[in-house]
């Protein structure tokens, strides 16, 4: 019984974001088939809209990741070990989402500097 509620569980936190996602109107991902790239700023939308929904997907995941680290923490009965683990793990979703958040930072200053 337990097995199956920390299974519902772990399949409702996987899917809530994507509930959220339709609940606010998302846009569909961009179909790079739609259009020819004629110039710069055409290539660099394209590149920021890519960019965009791949740092949605960073993001989700991280939440995920971020999730699961805080169950192992909470579950780790005070062991050492399973305690450390957790934290790496927080630390490392940290870390990700700071690189995603720099990295589309990057792309927004590197376009303001190029099409200016």
């Amino acid at each position: 019984m337990k097995k199956l509620f920390v299974l519902g569980v772990s399949l409702s936190l996987l899917v809530s974001p994507f509930i959220a996602a339709a609940q606010l109107g998302a846009d569909s991902p961009p179909a790079l088939d739609e259009g020819q790239i004629t110039d710069y700023g055409t290539l660099m939308d394209k590149i920021g809209s890519i960019g965009s929904y791949m740092l949605g997907i960073l993001l989700a995941i991280a939440v995920i990741f971020l999730i699961f680290a805080a169950f192992t923490y909470l579950t780790s009965g005070g062991e050492e070990k399973a305690t450390t683990k957790a934290k790496n793990y927080i630390i490392y979703a940290v870390v990700a989402i700071a690189i995603g958040l720099l990295a589309k930072g990057l792309v927004e200053v590197v376009r303001q500097f190029v099409l200016a």
